[in-house]
Order: C-alpha cells, then sequence, then structure tokens
C-alpha cells in the first residue's frame, strides 16, 4: 500500500499487467497499477513512481506535479507539444510561469524556449525571402513583390482628386503618433505615400498600385478591388470577421463575398516570432477543433495553420500589429505570448476586469504590469477609419462619423439604442445616427 498525492485514499499495488485508463497521465496501456479498494481509481505503477518534481534544460524554473484546477480556471495548453491540458488533469507545473506540461511529455527531448524562437526565425530569413515574417506594425509595404513605380502625381480611381507623392525628408516628417491612416489598408500611413493636398486623403505607396483583380483560395470566383464613396460604409471581411471602410476585394459574381485588403494579399505562408515552425493558409470548417492558439475563439473560415503541430491562428490574430497604444498606459503595449515567464500571479484585463486565460496571447505592459485582452484591444471596428465629415439634406450641420467607444447613445432616427458602435454624431446639436440609419439617412 503507498499514499500519493493524487489521491484521497491508500492504494494498492497489482503486480499482473492489466490494461485500463490511467487517473494521472490519462493514457490507456497495459502495465501494473495502483488502485484505490474504495473507488475507481487507477495509476499506471510508473505514473505512481514519477518525481514530484522535475528539472528541464529548456525551462529555467522546477515543474511540479499538481492538478491544474488548484491553480487556474482555464485549460492549458502544453509547452512542449502545444495540445490542450484539461484544467482538472494532473501536469507538471511552474509556479513562477503558468506552464504545464503533461505527464506523458515529462520525459521528452527539451522543446525550443519562447525566448529563444525569435533568433531562430530571424536564422531563416535568409532562406525565406518569400515568406511574410509576422507581427508588424505595418507590413503592407511587404505584400507586394514587383517594383513599383513613385509616379511624383497620379490620377486614381478611388479618388476625385489627383494623388501628390510625399517623401519623407527627415525625421520630423514621420508619422510618428501614428494618427495619420491609409484610406486603403487602415494602417498607419509610412513613406513614401501619396495624399491628396485639397482633402484628408492618404494611400499607401503599395496600397495605390494594388491588382485590380486576385484569385483568393477562400473562393471559387477571381474578385475585384473596389471600395464604398461614402466614408461611413462599412464592409465585413470574410477572413477576419472585422468591419472596414478601405479598399476591398468583392465578387462580382455572387455578390456575396468581400475580404479586406490586407487579408486578400497575404502569402500562403507566414512565420510569426510565437512558433517555431512556419504557417500555411488553410481553411477550418465547423467539424474541425478549429479554435485559434492566440485567442482561444473557434474559427470556420481562412486562418493560418502549422504542418507539424496544432498551432493555428485566424486571421485576425495573424494581423496584430507588435505593439499598440492605450490611453490607459503611457507605454507602448506589447503583444505577448505564453508562457510568460517570471510572472505567477494571475492576469486580469484592465479593460473589460475579467481573468485572462494564460494559454492565450495577450497586451500588455511590464513597466506597469497592465494586461489587456486581445478582443478588448482590437475590436471589430479596428479597420475603420474615423474622423471624417459631411453634410446631409435634413440635418442643418455636418455631421461626424466618430468611433463612440464605452458610450451609449440613442439613434435619433430609429430610437435605437446603442453602445460601442460607430456614429455618425452633429457635434453642435448632438443629433446622432446608429450604423444602421447612415445609409437610410442619405437617401
Amino acid at each position: 500500500m503507498i499514499t500519493h498525492k493524487s489521491h484521497e485514499h491508500p492504494l494498492a499495488f497489482l503486480l499482473r499487467p492489466t490494461s485500463f485508463f490511467c487517473n494521472l497521465c490519462r493514457m490507456e496501456h497495459k502495465d501494473s497499477s495502483y488502485v484505490c479498494v474504495t473507488c475507481q481509481f487507477w495509476i499506471h505503477k510508473r505514473c505512481a513512481l514519477l518525481p514530484t518534481t522535475i528539472s528541464r534544460t529548456d525551462h529555467h524554473h522546477p515543474l511540479i506535479l499538481e492538478k491544474l484546477d488548484k491553480f487556474t480556471q482555464f485549460d492549458t495548453d502544453c509547452y512542449i507539444c502545444d495540445e490542450r491540458i484539461n484544467r482538472f488533469y494532473w501536469a507538471y507545473y511552474c509556479f513562477r510561469c503558468r506552464c504545464s506540461i503533461h505527464v506523458k511529455c515529462s520525459s521528452t527531448s527539451s522543446s525550443t524556449p519562447l525566448r529563444d524562437l525569435e533568433s531562430e526565425i530571424m536564422d531563416q530569413k535568409d532562406h525565406d525571402l518569400d515568406v511574410l515574417h509576422l507581427p508588424m506594425n505595418c507590413f503592407v509595404e511587404h505584400l507586394l513583390l514587383e517594383k513599383i513605380e513613385d509616379e511624383p502625381m497620379i490620377s486614381h480611381w478611388s479618388h476625385e482628386h489627383q494623388l501628390t507623392l510625399f517623401k519623407v525628408q527627415n525625421d520630423n516628417e514621420t508619422n510618428n503618433d501614428n494618427t495619420i491612416l491609409c484610406d486603403s489598408c487602415v494602417q498607419p500611413i509610412s513613406h513614401p505615400f501619396y495624399c491628396c493636398t485639397q482633402c484628408v486623403y492618404f494611400l499607401h505607396l503599395n496600397c495605390a498600385n494594388l491588382p485590380p483583380e486576385i484569385q483568393h483560395p477562400l473562393h471559387q470566383h477571381p474578385i475585384q478591388l473596389s471600395n464604398f464613396s461614402e466614408f461611413y460604409r462599412l464592409t465585413g471581411c470574410e477572413a477576419c470577421v472585422s468591419y472596414n471602410n478601405g479598399f476591398f476585394y468583392k465578387c462580382d459574381t455572387c455578390k456575396s463575398f468581400a475580404i479586406d485588403v490586407k487579408c486578400a494579399l497575404l502569402p500562403a505562408s507566414i512565420v510569426h516570432e510565437a512558433h517555431k515552425h512556419s504557417l500555411c493558409q488553410r481553411n477550418n470548417t465547423w467539424d474541425e477543433n478549429g479554435y485559434c492558439s492566440a485567442c482561444g475563439l473557434y474559427f470556420y473560415n481562412h486562418g493560418f495553420g502549422c504542418k507539424d503541430c496544432n498551432f493555428r491562428l485566424c486571421c485576425n490574430c495573424a494581423l496584430l500589429p507588435k505593439t499598440v497604444e492605450h490611453r490607459w498606459d503611457r507605454h507602448s503595449l506589447i503583444l505577448t505570448y505564453p508562457p510568460i515567464f517570471d510572472h505567477p500571479q494571475d492576469f486580469y484585463c484592465e479593460i473589460c476586469e475579467e481573468e485572462i486565460n494564460t494559454r492565450e496571447w495577450i497586451y500588455h505592459c511590464r513597466e506597469c504590469d497592465q494586461s489587456f485582452h486581445l478582443q478588448c484591444i482590437h475590436r471589430i471596428y479596428r479597420n475603420v477609419k474615423f474622423g471624417g465629415s459631411r453634410e446631409f439634406k435634413d440635418h442643418q450641420h455636418p455631421l461626424k462619423f466618430l468611433q463612440n467607444a464605452m458610450k451609449q447613445f440613442t439613434c435619433c432616427r430609429c430610437g435605437k439604442l446603442s453602445r460601442d458602435d460607430p456614429v455618425l454624431e452633429c457635434l453642435e446639436c448632438y443629433y446622432m445616427l446608429c450604423i444602421n440609419c447612415m445609409e437610410i439617412h442619405d437617401e
């Protein structure tokens, strides 16, 4: 008889090998066993003899054999194989980094620590010149391989005025605060770019030269480049499931397919610093185990997957910028991947105040120890350029297109109460229109 930390009763040894499901390693195979004579609890002999503490060369803290639900309310991912570990299972656990390893993986060879992945990926760049390396804050200039002629002045199909090429001459003229957004991809403008000298309209050099038609693996027909003339009209992207008011590709054949230019021009393969293998474009279906390894949400449409393991990224998370600015923190928030070393405390989102699952990516400030859910930082309107204004025939003042984050308002046309949705607002008399009434208002 022995006592074991995994069970409250003494365990009796059965010498005869028996095939059974082990309550410790969660695997079934034939072995000698220890069994509880009071209840149906079985563990393999070799599992009963596992050390309570192990050390590994790929992790700089000891890992202790524990049942995970004592420390977390979430399932986690194995540090070695990237497969899910149920929070009610036993695993080797690091208290300081909150990372876990399957019992079955504890004796496998060392994995590549995440802190070394970035240098490993950098070594691959010379061999993978056609692969997009993510994350980056603005990658549009990397999506087109052909040489683009930078004409000093152009007429562009998307705008009524001529556009002038602007080349930065000194550091003071750069878009340091990221307030100027491209009207095509809705990412911060970077030089060289085209701008309209008569109104607020900007295009990256690459965005001004996008191909008028492409064939995309997500759709059976060729898709054509388009945009809406009204800045407040939005379209949804089939890939990242976000709204945008920039350029998009749509299908003129079936009329129901649209995808924004960033997702449309993503290459067949990417390399992300959060993962040691390259990721290839793939489509998830409802019957697959298609959860995103970054946000933890299921996605049934376009994304990227690893051919060697179960790592997947939805388009939305694949395109997340490395750093973001937020009014609640004076520092840049950094895209951070699990395990987060030397942070034994729980993580709570500063916006929604809910606990963050430590197997998911977060935006984090080390200096202030502030954390944010991905979905709280990047909402479905993150690809929408706000700030435009125009006059309407049945209102005496111009209406401005605003984000209206974290504020409720009642639409003056339909009476609907809305929150966090875009709004057309009169800044003089507080006349407001909800997103559904914007197009109706202009008829």
